[in-house]
């Protein structure tokens, strides 16, 4: 006589769903909390919870459709939007689905800007412009300093706030008849930078 025994199956008609499938976030993150359950039937179906990416976290690793789970999504300070999201994946017999998906979306966080991006300068040198550094995304302050590799370039300040600029001047003449390049790197203090690029003409 053979005795085999099945592990717990539900009826055919059993489904898992979730009652929130797309969730927008601000890009100070937060928190939102998602209840599952089974559309056909009375049964307990059991799920793993999985997210795309380490910005999302959850506050269990599996569930049932008996119980609820938080996702928690942190700051974006990349500077553009993002998407990710979690999916349940059942673990249940029998279950007419397989997965469900929650997409999260998340707003871009305070990004660092200038403008212009680009100038062009005369060979002779000796000549200025001014370049205006602001928040691109928010209306957060960020703190920014400027760095640069070429002696021909000189600016003031080299620090400061959004909402502020500072002013480039080509110190000396191309010697060369070829153009020259330099480029000045601002970089905020939330690791979001932006570039002018420079270019001399040549003599």
């Amino acid at each position: 006589i053979n005795i085999s025994q099945k592990g717990k199956e539900v009826a055919s008609e059993a489904r898992l769903e979730v009652d929130k499938q797309n969730l927008d976030f601000t890009y100070l993150g937060g928190q939102e909390t998602v209840n599952a359950f089974n559309r056909g039937t009375q049964d307990a179906i059991n799920y793993i919870i999985t997210p795309s990416d380490n910005w999302i976290t959850v506050s269990k690793n599996s569930g049932n459709t008996d119980d609820y789970f938080d996702i928690l999504v942190g700051t974006n300070n990349t500077g553009s939007p993002r998407t990710g999201k979690i999916t349940l994946t059942v673990t249940t017999t029998g279950v007419a689905n397989s997965q469900v998906e929650i997409i999260i979306n998340q707003e871009a966080g305070a990004a660092i800007a200038v403008s212009p991006e680009t100038y062009t300068a005369k060979a002779a040198g000796l000549e200025s412009f001014v370049v205006y550094v602001y928040n691109k995304n928010t209306s957060d302050i960020l703190y920014w300093s400027a760095t640069n590799l070429d002696a021909w370039i000189y600016f003031t300040p080299a620090n400061g706030t959004t909402g502020n600029s500072f002013t480039v001047t080509i110190q000396s003449a191309n010697p060369t008849s070829n153009p020259r390049q330099g480029v000045i790197t601002v970089t905020s203090n939330n690791g979001t930078s932006s570039t002018v690029v420079v270019t001399q003409e040549g003599s």
